[in-house]
């Protein structure tokens, strides 16, 4: 992962950080709607901050520029997380998460359809099973309401 998109995921783990603090985290002895929003997006900055930490953010040169110039994979990135965010309420978890993960995978990464369908029903399965049967968080349900 280069440094252009470990920046641009810390840019939307501490914008993400800030937003679910204001949601608030904790009320009447039980976890609030922000607690969990919080938690993931912090440790998504602190993750990308150790990334870029590690990688001493150094300035590409030329070459690397010319290397970078087809920007598709960081596009691909901010797309699906924009995907997600703007229709988490009015889809819902599973159909906005899917989104997310159809368009960082195929066009991000480039992956093929097996691999796509196999990491995103896992991923949503464990996720649904985690957040809502173990800790009763409750997700939008959107169009399967």
């Amino acid at each position: 992962m280069g440094p252009l998109v470990s920046f641009a995921l810390l840019v939307v783990g501490l914008y993400g950080s800030y937003h679910s603090w204001s949601l608030g985290l904790w009320g009447e002895g039980e976890p609030g709607v922000g607690l969990f929003p919080f938690l993931f997006s912090a440790l998504l900055a602190l993750f990308m901050v150790i990334h870029l930490s590690a990688t001493r953010l150094v300035l590409p040169d030329r070459g690397t520029w010319a290397a970078l110039r087809s920007h598709r994979r960081l596009l691909a990135y901010l797309t699906g997380l924009g995907l997600y965010v703007v229709s988490f309420a009015s889809l819902g978890f599973v159909v906005s998460s899917t989104l997310g993960f159809v368009v960082i995978m195929r066009v991000g990464e480039g992956l093929g359809w097996k691999k796509i369908i196999l990491v995103t029903g896992v991923s949503l399965a464990v996720t649904l099973v985690i957040l809502q049967r173990l800790l009763g968080v409750p997700l939008p349900a959107g169009v399967f309401a």
